[in-house]
């Protein structure tokens, strides 16, 4: 529509025509860049003057407000103002230094800020979309220059714009904007509020092959970073995020779309995604193969490989398949992947050597000469001459017997080809190398009479490697004899009248102090006389320990039951010594010491608590040697695979040995803080957190008689990472951690000025932008709005009038996202512009100069005890909300 063709009324005067006036000018000056000399910093001033004045303009009560003409006109003179902010960066005639930069960027924000002003004037088709387009391009402008945190707020300011994408353009600005808030968290190092932008963003990109292309670049993106980074955080996880921008490439693959155009010349809609694909391949191959999953890893190279378009194999397929198959064992493949790799024109002679390393290291010196020999076809002479160096050192290292060792070696080093490698003044170094290699093999066989051998390798060292001098130097020769006995072996009558004894004592009901006993009495004779002696030799003395160890878990498990935790713990501690004696290398029998250590200690606390008898500082410290042996083994014997529920079952130990290390070290003072910080840190690192496990020991850090501050904000703010990275994040967990983390703060800052709680609000508020009604909690958005509006009340009390506009206004951001809170904004608004008014007439404490009165903590304590009366006035105003 034209402005001429609008109804007359639309072409009367404004009623603010003098603000209207004003902004044209502006924007007339803006367009001028070529004839005008304003400088860009003082446009950018003028503009932000007029977005005050016209938001003041709109909020006054005695205005009449802005007309339907009036704020179509600001529609119009914003798009001439965005338009030439744009011409303004492609022209070579302005100024490109920081400042500069820096003021075009807020001329350009200008223009949206305008349109959310003027609001949605009828007439203007998908105003939402194109405000909110707008605070995208200006938000990817800031963040072009650095500045991640001014393109977060663009960002976020056009979000609730869209937010109910009732419309494929509301959508497709929804998508860009959740995409570009996901780089900013991620240039901020906000890993989980980038992943759960992502997240969200599903839905959005589904709608096209354009967007779900750009939704899986944005994994990949993250995916590749956490893999190089490998960062402690356990919501970055690189698996996951490859492996979603993997499913997004194939769902935009199999889209008409973005199929293979069979017409010559055509092109297809969005670009290729092949190359896309193939790097997610890539990368989540190694990802597993540094997970150890070499299946997985071949799997992965066996899809890149089918791929269509691949051209030129990338040098890491080949070299990622061999040392996959060399996990496995499979030293066939893992031969053919080399003799590939070196084949590979494009493949590097460095990636070609430690090919090479890594296979010679698994295969054996025996192919030495071979692998050898194929390098030396392949690699620049520099490089050839370091790699025959380090295949020679493998094997002298590797070889079996010493004869055996000294015949590779010599075949190997007296090869024509190896030899030729060697020739030349370019090969002083790792020439010079090799005598070495060879001298100290001979000298090893002379001093042990095998002259024929060291004959042979001196030849080789005279001849083969062009030595001039023979020289003997005398190598002393040391043997390490080392002898173990354990003594006259005890026939196993003993260990078989123990077994049989306490097989016995297991039909007579509360024998456990018996029982205990003749297990102790088996520990201790075990440890005189040693495991063959004591249980016997081979197969059967193995049976013997473990029917020990197995029977001593079983009753361990028994007296739980009955509540006899005493005995509990011992016979805990008795299976951990049994198991742990039982081919302690087994992974079967490292989980069952893993975990008798844990419910050992679960066992002494249990029983600290029914005999309301404090632990002996004696029992501390063996509960944390206990506890530090078990946490040596999780990570050896457990899953790998994320924890997927909160709930405290069998799977989950690792969060049981965190908490009963957390309760021991509780009990040892304040001194053991750090400890347990460190500690919480490495289980939130670990793959059996979960958001509702570290709100547990949010609580837990949070109460008692000595509470880790410092523990409970750690473990409460890595629930909330963790909850958001998930795919359904579970708002009821972070509602509760961000509860938690307010009044946590809250308890600590008396008159109000601290900013730890306003920073928390502050993450509440970024979290709740962009989610739909419903999916955070509704009577937790209630508190949230209800507390923020309180502060602001004690800070009026305190004349704090800054502290006091930031909690109104961080109030009012918060109910805008609430339905239940819908009713009451209009009231806090009018609030907010009332006490706008009334404080800039009254001093602010916050702000007293150096020698002004401060105050007193019973001043604070005087006004709160009238701001508990207010309080309860301002809550009649939104209902009931615990404070």
């Amino acid at each position: 529509m034209k402005i001429s063709e609008l109804s007359p009324e639309y072409r009367q005067p404004p009623p603010h025509a003098g603000l209207l006036t004003d902004l044209n000018r502006v924007v007339a000056d803006v367009e001028a860049f070529d004839t005008s000399d304003t400088p860009a910093e003082k446009l950018a001033a003028n503009l932000r003057r007029i977005i005050t004045n016209l938001a003041s303009a709109d909020a006054a009560a005695s205005s009449p407000g802005l007309s339907a003409a009036f704020r179509l006109k600001v529609w119009t003179l914003a798009f001439r103002l965005w338009n030439a902010s744009v011409d303004r960066a492609n022209s070579n005639a302005l100024p490109r230094g920081p400042v500069a930069r820096v003021a075009e960027a807020e001329i350009r924000q200008a223009a949206p800020e305008l349109l959310l002003l003027a609001g949605l004037p009828d007439g203007v088709p998908n105003a939402t979309a194109k405000a909110a387009a707008l605070f995208h391009r200006a938000g990817m402008v800031w963040l072009g220059l650095g500045r991640a945190d001014l393109a977060s707020a663009c960002f976020e300011k056009g979000t609730p714009l869209v937010s109910a994408a009732d419309t494929k353009e509301d959508q497709a600005v929804l998508l860009e904007l959740n995409l570009a808030r996901a780089r900013a968290a991620c240039g901020a190092g906000d890993y989980a509020l980038a992943i759960a932008l992502l997240s969200r963003s599903k839905p959005l990109a589904a709608a096209s092959p354009e967007g779900v292309r750009a939704l899986a670049e944005e994994y990949f993106v993250i995916g590749k970073a956490a893999l190089d980074i490998k960062p402690a955080d356990p919501a970055l996880d690189a698996s996951s995020l490859l492996t979603q921008a993997l499913d997004l490439c194939e769902k935009a693959a199999v889209s008409p779309c973005c199929a293979t155009p069979t017409t010559p010349g055509s092109t297809p809609t969005t670009p290729n995604l092949h190359g896309l694909r193939n790097q997610c391949l890539r990368f989540l191959a190694i990802e597993r193969l540094e997970a150890n999953d070499y299946e997985g890893t071949l799997r992965c190279i066996g899809v890149a490989r089918t791929s269509p378009g691949l051209g030129e194999e990338h040098q890491s397929i080949g070299y990622t398949a061999l040392r996959a198959y060399l996990g496995s064992g499979n030293l066939v493949e893992a031969e053919r992947e080399l003799q590939g790799l070196i084949a590979n024109a494009e493949a590097l002679d460095n990636v070609c050597v430690s090919a090479a390393e890594e296979y010679l290291a698994r295969a054996g010196p025996e192919v030495a000469l071979k692998v050898l020999v194929a390098l030396a076809s392949r690699c620049r002479a520099e490089v050839a001459t370091d790699a025959a160096v380090k295949v020679t050192t493998k094997v002298v290292e590797g070889a079996g017997g010493s004869t055996a060792r000294a015949k590779l070696l010599s075949e190997l080093v007296s090869d024509e080809r190896v030899v030729a490698l060697f020739d030349g003044p370019a090969t002083t170094h790792d020439r010079g190398t090799m005598h070495a290699l060879l001298w100290n093999c001979g000298a090893e066989h002379f001093q042990a009479k095998n002259y024929e051998t060291t004959a042979d390798l001196i030849e080789v060292y005279a001849l083969s490697m062009a030595c001039k001098s023979g020289r003997v130097a005398i190598v002393s020769l040391t043997f390490i004899l080392g002898l173990y006995s354990a003594g006259n072996p005890m026939p196993m009558t003993e260990a078989a009248v123990l077994r049989s004894l306490i097989t016995l004592l297991l039909r007579e009901p509360g024998s456990e102090a018996e029982i205990l006993m003749y297990s102790r009495r088996a520990k201790l004779r075990k440890t005189e006389l040693g495991l063959d002696a004591f249980f016997g030799k081979g197969t059967v003395g193995l049976h013997e320990l473990h029917w020990f160890a197995t029977n001593a878990w079983s009753m361990a498990l028994m007296v739980v039951k009955e509540k006899k935790y005493d005995y509990s713990a011992e016979f805990f501690e008795l299976a951990a010594e049994f198991f742990n004696s039982s081919n302690g290398e087994d992974d079967a029998n490292r989980l069952m010491v893993c975990k008798s250590l844990i419910m050992c200690v679960s066992g002494m606390l249990c029983a600290e608590v029914l005999n309301k008898s404090p632990l002996s500082d004696s029992d501390l410290k063996k509960g944390v040697e206990m506890l530090t042996r078990a946490g040596k083994l999780l990570p050896l014997i457990w899953p790998s695979a994320p924890a997927t529920s909160d709930k405290l079952e069998n799977n989950n130990f690792p969060f049981l040995h965190t908490l009963n290390f957390y309760q021991i070290l509780d009990k040892m003072g304040t001194s053991t803080h750090p400890q347990q910080l460190q500690l919480v840190k490495n289980f939130a690192a670990s793959k059996s957190c979960t958001p509702g496990l570290l709100l547990k020991l949010g609580k837990v850090a949070s109460e008692g008689t000595q509470p880790n501050l410092q523990v409970a904000k750690f473990v409460l703010n890595a629930s909330i990472t963790t909850a958001l990275a998930s795919h359904s994040p579970n708002y009821g967990v972070i509602s509760a951690a961000l509860r938690k983390l307010i009044c946590l703060a809250g308890s600590h800052d008396f008159n109000g000025t601290s900013d730890a709680a306003y920073d928390v609000f502050r993450q509440a508020y970024q979290i709740v932008v962009g989610l739909r009604h419903g999916e955070f909690p509704t009577e937790e958005g209630k508190w949230l709005a209800t507390v923020a509006w309180n502060k602001s009340i004690l800070a009026v009390r305190l004349r704090q009038h800054s502290v006091a506009r930031k909690w109104i206004k961080m109030s009012l951001d918060l109910a805008r996202h609430f339905e239940c809170m819908k009713k009451h904004i209009s009231m806090m608004e009018e609030h907010l512009e009332n006490f706008q008014e009334t404080s800039g007439k009254e001093p602010d404490e916050c702000s007293q100069h150096d020698g002004a009165p401060s105050i007193s903590m019973d001043q604070v304590l005087m006004v709160m005890r009238g701001h508990n009366q207010l309080v309860v006035q301002q809550l009649c105003l939104f209902g009931s909300a615990n404070t």
